[in-house]
C-alpha cells in the first residue's frame, strides 16, 4: 500500500515539476515577444492563459 502512495506521489511531484516548467516557458516567450513590440504596444497587456483539466496537465493556451 505504502508503494502506491509512494508512486503516486512521485507521479504528481513530476506532474507538478512539468508544469513549472511549461510556465517558465510560457513567461520566456512573452517577455521575449514584448522585446520586439514597439513602445506603445509594450503597454498592452499580454495574457497566457492556461487551464488544467483535472489534474492530466491538458492545457489551453489563449
Amino acid at each position: 500500500m505504502a508503494a502506491v502512495e509512494g508512486d503516486a506521489a512521485s507521479v504528481e511531484a513530476r506532474q507538478k515539476s512539468e508544469m513549472a516548467g511549461d510556465l517558465d516557458a510560457a513567461a520566456s516567450y512573452l517577455d521575449l515577444l514584448r522585446e520586439h513590440l514597439c513602445p506603445a504596444c509594450r503597454l498592452i497587456e499580454m495574457v497566457e492563459r492556461v487551464s488544467i483539466d483535472g489534474g492530466a496537465g491538458v492545457k489551453n493556451h489563449k
